[in-house]
């Protein structure tokens, strides 16, 4: 019976220490391929690697909170969000002084554009009530006259919130989306693209 007993306590302890051994090493393998030993946590989901898409609330401050695999939480990493343009995802037209250029052609980097708050635990990102992805081209081309032929559609993703580590390594990339409500696109009578002149006609 003692023998018994000794053999399934040896047991036990073989398959704890199994367990214990997977779980460092799916640790490590998470750490090294991330280079980061942290992981996001949004809405109650926990995001541990590049996702496809994620929807965003307009006019509500998202929060994506900073948590450390099980063993690293004493090993705090510094961090920093960007905010940039999708070179490789949906696209869209529009005129820049009666030229024609696309979303494709739009510097990367639109962290400015957005509201983002840092903290050591969290980070949080803030979209316009009236968010549409035409206003970031338009602030882009702030001393230009630009032209969209077209409403754009903001349920598609056209921006990703990049984390980056302080020596600058991406960690992980979450490209956004939000609802949108189609209202049609106003064009003001003074500023109509003049497509053979090259600029806007105010004729």
């Amino acid at each position: 019976m003692a023998n018994k007993v000794l053999r399934i306590c040896a047991i036990v302890v073989v398959v704890l220490i199994a367990v214990a051994v997977i779980a460092f090493i799916s640790i490590n393998v998470v750490r090294e391929s991330k280079k980061a030993n942290f992981y996001l946590v949004h809405e109650g989901t926990q995001i541990t690697e590049n996702i496809d898409s994620i929807l965003l609330d307009k006019g509500v401050e998202e929060r994506f909170e900073i948590a450390y695999f099980e063993g690293m939480e004493e090993e705090k990493q510094n961090y920093y969000v960007t905010v940039e343009c999708i070179p490789d995802g949906n696209n869209f037209y529009f005129k820049i002084q009666g030229q024609d250029s696309s979303f494709y052609a739009t510097r990367s980097d639109v962290t400015e554009f957005f509201e983002i708050d840092t903290q050591e635990e969290y980070f949080t990102i803030t979209l316009d009530e009236k968010f549409k992805a035409t206003d970031v081209i338009e602030w882009v081309y702030s001393d230009k006259r630009v032209y969209f032929p077209e409403e754009v559609d903001c349920s598609k993703s056209f921006f990703k919130i990049v984390v980056h580590l302080k020596d600058g390594t991406t960690v992980y990339s979450l490209p956004f989306r939000c609802e949108y409500e189609a209202e049609g696109i106003n064009i003001n009578e003074n500023t109509v693209p003049d497509y053979f002149g090259g600029g806007f006609s105010n004729e």
